[in-house]
C-alpha cells in the first residue's frame, strides 16, 4: 500500500486522508493553476507550459472561482471528517441488538426451552392422583332377614337364646350416603432409566440450541446493522463529493464564460459546460436520495430514529483496515465459534438422546403405586358402617402392550431418520461457513488491494485534469477535454469513498465469519 510519506514526496500528489479527495476535487476549476507551479525543465510534463495564454480568464475571475473552489472543499472535508458526537457503528450495533423484532423472538423461543428443560424435571416425580366423591345411592326393597327360618320364633326356646325378634330389617342393606377421600402415587421404574432420563439430557440440549440460535441472530443483526450504517455513511461521503464537484464545476463554468466573452471558447463549449454541471447536480440529488433511503433502512434496523443532521462520529476514509489474516485461522475459528455450527451440534446431541428414549419406550415399564383410601363407609369393612374409615394398599406393576411398542418402533425409526438429517444439515452448515470464511478473507484483502488502487486512481485523474486545465490555457485543449477529465475526477473521487467503505464492509464481514459481533464490551 502506499504511504502517505511516499505520496508527499510526489511532486502535487495525493495524500491519503480526507484532503486528498479536497486537493483533488479543489483542481476540477479552470482557475486553479497549481499545476503551472511544476519545474520548467520537467520531462514530458505538459503542466510546463507557458503560464500566459490568451485563453487565461481575468485575474478577478479567477480569483473568485479558486475563492470558491477553496469554500466547496473546505466545507467537503467537514464533512468527510468525523464529528464529535456523531453516529459510529458500534452505537448502531448495540441499538440493533436492543431493538430488533427478530432478536426478541429468538428471546422468547429461549424463555420457551428454559419452560421445557423445567416440565421434563417432572417426569422423574411420581405421579399423584387425589379424588374427593360423594355418592347418593337410590332405596332399594330388600325382603325380611330371618336368621332361623324353620324356627318356632315364638316359642320359649327361641327367646331364652336372646335373639330377640325372629325378623326384621337387613344388616346388608346399603349405605345410601357415601363420601370417599382417594390418594395413589404411581412412581415409574424401569421408565426413568429407559426414557425419562435420555429425554430430559435431549431437552437440556435444545435448551442449548435455543441459546445459540439465539446468539446466531445476535450475529446477524449486528452485521446487517454494520452494513446499514457503513451504507449510511458512504452515501453522505458521495454527497460531500457531489456537492463540492457543483460548486466547483459552476466556478469552472464562470472561467468559461470569461474565455467565451474573450473569444477564444465557442458558445458550444459553453453550452456543453452547462450540461456537464446540470449532470453534476442531478448526481448530488440523486446522492441525496439514496441517502434519505440508507437511513431510512438504518432506522429499521436499530428501531430509532437518525437525526439527518447528526454526522458520523468515526473515519471511513483514510483508515488502514489492518492485514488480511490466513484463510486457515479464520476458519478454525469459525468452527469453534460460529453460533450456528453451535446450535447443529446440541441438535445432533438432543436427537440422540431422543431417539434413545424411544428405544427405551419399547420394552415393558415396571412401576411401584401406593394407595391411601379414607372413606364414609369404607368398601373394605364389612358389614358396611356409616363412619370415616382409612385403609392403604402398595403393589408393584409390570406392564406391556404391543400396540405401544409397535408405536415406539416407528417413533424411534422417525428420531434416526431426524439425527441423520441433523448430521446432513451440520455438514452444509459447515461448508457455507468455510465459504463464507474464504469470501471474507478474499474480499478483505481485494478491499485493501483496492484502495491502494483507488487512491493511484484518484491521483492520476487529479495529475490528468490539471495537464488538461493547463493545455486549455495554453490554447493546445479544448474545453470538452477538460469537462472529459473532470468526469473523470468526479468518478475517481466517488470510487475513492466507495474504496474505503468497502473497506469496512469486509472488516465487518470478517467479525462475523469469526463468530464477533465486534463489540467491545460485550462478549463476543
Amino acid at each position: 500500500m502506499i504511504t502517505k510519506p511516499q505520496l508527499e514526496s510526489r511532486p502535487r500528489q495525493l495524500s491519503l486522508g480526507a484532503g486528498a479527495l479536497v486537493l483533488a476535487l479543489s483542481s476540477v476549476s479552470p482557475s486553479f493553476t497549481q499545476a503551472q507551479n511544476a519545474p520548467a525543465g520537467a520531462p514530458n510534463d505538459v503542466t510546463a507550459a507557458p503560464a500566459a495564454s490568451p485563453r487565461q480568464p481575468a485575474p478577478q475571475d479567477s480569483t473568485r472561482a479558486t475563492s470558491e473552489t477553496q469554500a466547496a472543499t473546505e466545507q467537503m472535508q467537514a464533512e468527510l471528517e468525523p464529528t464529535a458526537g456523531g453516529l459510529t457503528s458500534e452505537e448502531a450495533v448495540r441499538l440493533a441488538l436492543e431493538n430488533s423484532p427478530n432478536l426478541h423472538k429468538s428471546e422468547i423461543e429461549f424463555s420457551k426451552a428454559d419452560a421445557n428443560k423445567a416440565r421434563a424435571k417432572i417426569a422423574f416425580l411420581p405421579r399423584i392422583d387425589a379424588s374427593l366423591g360423594f355418592s347418593r345411592l337410590s332405596k332399594i326393597n330388600l325382603p325380611p332377614f330371618n336368621l332361623f327360618p324353620n324356627a318356632d320364633v315364638n316359642s320359649d326356646a327361641y327367646r331364652e337364646l336372646g335373639l330377640g325378634a325372629a325378623t326384621g330389617g337387613s344388616p346388608f342393606a346399603p349405605i345410601l350416603s357415601q363420601w370417599t377421600l382417594q390418594m395413589r402415587a404411581t412412581m415409574p421404574i424401569t421408565e426413568i432409566f429407559l426414557t425419562i432420563i435420555p429425554q430430559y439430557k435431549g431437552v437440556k440440549s435444545l435448551a442449548k440450541v435455543a441459546e445459540n440460535q439465539r446468539d446466531a441472530q445476535k450475529l446477524q443483526v449486528a452485521f446487517d446493522a454494520r452494513n446499514a450504517f457503513w451504507n449510511y455513511a458512504q452515501l453522505r461521503g458521495n454527497v460531500a463529493v457531489a456537492r463540492a464537484s457543483v460548486r466547483v464545476r459552476e466556478s469552472a463554468l464562470r472561467d468559461l464564460q470569461s474565455l467565451v466573452q474573450a473569444g477564444t471558447a465557442t458558445q458550444t463549449e459553453l453550452v456543453r459546460a452547462q450540461g456537464e454541471l446540470e449532470n453534476a447536480k442531478a448526481v448530488e440529488i440523486q446522492a441525496n436520495g439514496g441517502v434519505d433511503v440508507a437511513r431510512e433502512q438504518l432506522v429499521q434496523l436499530i428501531g430509532t430514529p437518525v437525526d439527518p443532521n447528526r454526522g458520523i462520529g468515526e473515519p471511513f476514509v483514510n483508515i488502514d483496515i489492518g492485514e488480511t489474516p490466513a484463510y486457515d485461522k479464520v476458519l478454525d475459528e469459525a468452527r469453534r465459534t460460529r453460533p450456528e455450527l453451535l446450535a447443529l451440534a446440541n441438535t445432533i446431541e438432543a436427537r440422540q438422546r431422543l431417539l434413545t428414549s424411544k428405544k427405551g419406550a419399547q420394552y415393558p415399564k415396571l412401576s411401584a403405586t401406593f394407595g391411601d383410601t379414607y372413606a364414609n363407609p369404607n368398601q373394605r369393612y364389612i358389614p358396611p358402617d356409616p363412619s370415616w374409615h382409612n385403609t392403604w394398599d402398595v403393589g408393584a406393576t409390570l406392564a406391556w402392550s404391543p400396540n405401544d411398542t409397535a408405536l415406539a418402533y416407528t417413533q424411534a425409526q422417525d428420531a434416526a431418520n431426524d439425527l441423520k438429517t441433523a448430521y446432513e444439515d451440520k455438514r452444509l452448515i459447515d461448508q457455507g461457513i468455510a465459504v463464507e470464511a474464504a469470501t471474507a478473507v478474499t474480499n478483505h484483502r481485494s478491499a485493501a488491494a483496492t484502495i491502494t488502487a483507488k487512491t493511484q486512481q484518484l491521483e492520476a485523474a487529479r495529475r490528468y485534469e490539471a495537464d488538461q486545465r493547463a493545455l486549455l490555457l495554453a490554447g493546445a485543449a479544448t474545453p470538452n477535454d477538460l469537462l472529459l477529465a473532470q468526469r473523470d475526477l468526479l468518478a475517481a473521487s466517488l470510487d475513492w469513498v466507495n474504496a474505503f467503505i468497502a473497506g469496512r464492509v469486509a472488516q465487518a464481514a470478517l467479525l462475523k465469519a469469526r463468530g464477533q459481533t465486534g463489540l467491545v464490551s460485550s462478549a463476543q
